[in-house]
């Protein structure tokens, strides 16, 4: 589904008639490191076991507001803690029902069983370099805990800490010295969420809900009550978040104002038939 998603988002840029080819890489690449984004999600609701994916609470207001910043920010970090959590379940649902590791548990003498386990861990992970300290003797939990620590903090392929340099350059993380890291999103980034999401002209209200359901961004108190069972901040904030929405696409040429008083979000560069 997270490929189709993705598939289907470079579709609507890349036919869009009226936008010259150059200028369609850059909206191109922020919607693949969102899809990437929610991918990583949804495989670590999966893997973990968790019974929902957590939603992507993004400020439109710079970080002017405590209140919503800090809950961007929370949900950052849980985005961060779910993969490390993936790690560890996947790790345990390898390796613990296995005879070999039920073996080396059994095993009466303690320097076999640390022997037996860690030969396990090396072998079931073709982790053969690693060692951790392999002249001590371990108990086997206390060796699978040092294997799920490295795991989590290696530098190498590691998803968890790709996660805010991929929201950060691509526009929907905001990190600065003093407040931390959020969600947040720029200009070019509510750019390329219109080329790819907006078809046709839709009301404000729906534009957000797609944005919900397609890919669990939450900006306005709509959005927020079906995300949060308790409200994580009051819910001034998201009204406050979606008129600083409306004024930013506005300010792009994304949205107008009718007379009738309703705003529509227009994709101005899907062209006439």
């Amino acid at each position: 589904a997270a490929y189709e998603r993705m598939a289907e988002d470079w579709h609507a840029i890349l036919t869009l008639k009226e936008l010259p080819p150059p200028q369609k890489f850059e909206p191109l690449f922020r919607m693949t490191a969102l899809n990437l984004m929610r991918y990583f999600a949804e495989r670590a609701q999966v893997v973990a076991g968790n019974s929902f994916v957590d939603p992507i609470p993004l400020d439109m207001l710079g970080g002017r507001d405590a209140n919503l910043r800090d809950v961007s920010k929370a949900f950052l970090r849980r985005h961060r803690q779910v993969i490390e959590d993936a790690v560890e379940s996947y790790i345990r649902g390898k390796i613990e029902p296995t005879p070999a590791w039920e073996a080396a548990l059994k095993q009466p003498d303690n320097a076999i069983q640390s022997t037996q386990a860690l030969e396990v861990i090396q072998r079931m992970f073709d982790a053969h370099r690693w060692s951790s300290k392999t002249e001590s003797i371990r108990p086997p939990e206390a060796w699978l805990a040092a294997f799920i620590h490295d795991a989590k903090r290696r530098s190498r392929n590691n998803i968890s800490t790709m996660i805010t340099p991929l929201g950060t350059n691509s526009g929907f993380v905001v990190a600065r010295r003093g407040a931390g890291t959020w969600f947040a999103s720029s200009d070019d980034f509510l750019e390329a969420l219109v080329l790819a999401v907006v078809k046709r002209p839709i009301t404000i209200s729906d534009f957000l809900q797609q944005l919900y359901e397609r890919y669990g961004i939450v900006v306005g108190p709509e959005e927020s009550r079906r995300a949060f069972s308790v409200p994580p901040c009051d819910i001034s904030s998201f009204e406050e978040n979606i008129r600083a929405f409306e004024r930013r696409l506005t300010g792009l040429g994304y949205v107008k104002r009718l007379s009738d008083d309703c705003a529509f979000v227009s994709n101005v560069y899907i062209g006439s038939e």
